[in-house]
């Protein structure tokens, strides 16, 4: 509190230079005197939101560093080849023996790793088994599909999916055991994120699936899904759509915009080459992405985007070919430039593909004001340098 109020005794209005307080109390809190806060978000960024954001930055490149949110290249080194000599199947886990003792929450143990491994190397998945791309986007697709259906929140999907490219990324799978991961991937992200009576039921997902596998199943191959990830959970709440949230406050974006960026984010968790970059990289590409893409099509053509202090900010603040955002975290400005030039190459891709995935049908309707029907930008580098130059 003590911290908010030395915030707030900095920030002033435009229009009179007084503290917000006096502001408040001469204007009588009327709505003809509605307070501009666009002069004031660069004080509030640099007070309040920058010191969350940098020490959840630092979390996110720890986790990547360390390569926690998967492999970008797991579906050549995993489920065709299986060079790292991964664990076969999640029906497997069905025979085995339920463990019933407080080390059921630990990690497995280098022996347990091993043997694991060992009986892995000797089993082989048919190639007409083995997943491949078309199944990586299939597998995320049901999982959008559930979250939609049930109404579940946005950090739901994005745990959810960051679950299936972890677990991806640590067991060979089969083609028939793709509806179950899914499965199990919405089980485990709506115990996390949603209330506990919102949480789809071992019973409900089967049905969900239409019964192309057991509660017996669904049960026993989540303890072969969270030995994958080491029973961390938490490591895929680090995504996104954190950073997303704080994003559309602080930078004082309008609805459109936020539903824009919005969808360029879900379309990252399509293709695991994502996995490459931080969640903050992700929302930071997105969020520029659907600004730039603002000014060039505007989304009312009958209201011109404001050349205000926000957007002036926004642009100094995020543009990829600034230097400005390294300090709030130690990645080069290469890598940022490369996932802002893949999130819009994905774009195009998807609007090219059409009525593919639930993603796009969903941001298609008129409550996400048909976003996914937007042209995507070819040259993004050159519409950054024209709106510069227009301010």
């Amino acid at each position: 509190m003590a911290k908010m109020q030395q915030i707030m005794r900095k920030v002033t209005t435009p229009q009179r230079c007084n503290q917000i307080g006096d502001s408040m109390a001469r204007s009588q809190i009327q709505c003809s005197s509605v307070i501009d806060q666009t002069a004031n978000n660069q004080t509030i960024i640099k007070d309040y939101a920058l010191p969350i954001i940098s020490e959840l930055v630092k979390t996110d490149v720890e986790y990547l560093t360390q390569g926690l949110y998967g492999d970008p290249n797991y579906l050549e080194n995993v489920q065709i080849n299986n060079a790292i000599g991964a664990p076969v199947g999640l029906i497997a886990a069905e025979n085995s023996i339920q463990r019933t003792n407080s080390q059921a929450f630990q990690r497995r143990s280098n022996v347990r790793s091993s043997s694991q491994n060992t009986r892995a190397v000797s089993q082989k998945i048919p190639p007409n088994e083995q997943l491949v791309q078309k199944d990586i986007l299939k597998g995320i697709d049901y999982v959008c599909q559930v979250v939609f259906k049930e109404s579940y929140c946005l950090e739901t999907q994005f745990f959810a999916c960051s679950l299936f490219h972890r677990v991806a990324s640590q067991i060979q799978l089969k083609k028939s055991e793709l509806k179950l991961l899914a499965a199990l991937c919405v089980f485990e992200a709506t115990k996390h994120e949603e209330n506990y009576g919102e949480a789809l039921g071992a019973s409900a997902l089967v049905a969900y699936f239409g019964d192309v596998f057991t509660v017996k199943q669904l049960v026993a191959a989540e303890v072969r899904f969270l030995d994958a990830i080491e029973w961390r959970l938490g490591i895929s709440s680090v995504n996104a759509r954190v950073y997303l949230r704080t994003l559309f406050r602080d930078l004082g974006m309008d609805l459109k915009s936020t539903v824009m960026a919005s969808f360029l984010a879900e379309i990252s968790l399509l293709d695991q080459k994502f996995l490459q970059f931080t969640g903050f990289e992700l929302a930071l590409a997105a969020v520029e992405l659907a600004v730039i893409s603002g000014y060039v099509q505007p989304f009312d053509q009958s209201v011109k985007m404001p050349k205000s202090a926000v957007n002036q900010l926004f642009l100094i603040t995020t543009s990829a070919n600034s230097t400005s955002i390294r300090q709030f975290d130690n990645r080069n400005q290469k890598n940022k430039e490369q996932c802002r030039k893949m999130l819009s190459g994905q774009w195009i891709e998807i609007t090219q593909r059409g009525q593919a995935t639930q993603i796009y049908k969903k941001y298609c309707e008129d409550s996400y004001f048909k976003v996914a029907l937007r042209t995507p930008i070819d040259d993004i580098d050159g519409a950054v340098q024209k709106i510069i130059a227009g301010m």
